[in-house]
């Protein structure tokens, strides 16, 4: 990493932390969300600023801008009246966004015999802790949360 990238990361790892304790202290705080949006919406302008013409920075910013729009439809929008009808566009949103990251870093190194091993390891404990957690689950969630996993 070089010093700009430096540090960029100090600083929205302090932000980060800020959010994570900002979410412990006061859940669910209109203030909050409004902060993290504002904060994951800087990370976007600040990375379109870092000139990238390579095809991995482009997905890159296409991965954040995607972000961003799946935080506002679900976490922005949520102080709305109209949320419940947005949910499908956030979780879509998110949705491109971790297909764009997982074809970079698919990119740059092809999964071995124990990476593959980890991925179902991983995977089969989320099935479980999903199973698990059904019964709290708003069950009109049920569709999307298939769909996005």
């Amino acid at each position: 990493m070089n010093n700009v990238q430096k540090t960029i990361f100090r600083k929205y790892l302090f932000l980060t932390m800020l959010i994570l304790i900002f979410d412990h202290l006061f859940p669910g705080q209109p203030f909050v969300r409004c902060f993290k949006f504002a904060v994951v919406l800087s990370l976007f302008l600040t990375a379109t600023r870092i000139k990238g013409k390579k095809k991995r920075e482009i997905i890159l910013h296409a991965a954040l801008f995607f972000t961003v729009l799946g935080d506002f439809f679900l976490d922005f929008c949520q102080l709305t009246s109209w949320f419940g009808e947005l949910i499908p566009f956030g979780l879509l949103c998110f949705g491109v966004a971790y297909l764009l990251l997982i074809s970079v870093f698919y990119q740059k190194s092809r999964p071995g015999k124990r990476e593959k091993l980890i991925f179902f390891g991983v995977t089969g404990s989320l099935i479980f802790t999903f199973f698990n957690l059904f019964a709290y689950f708003d069950r009109r969630l049920f569709l999307p949360l298939i769909i996005f996993g």
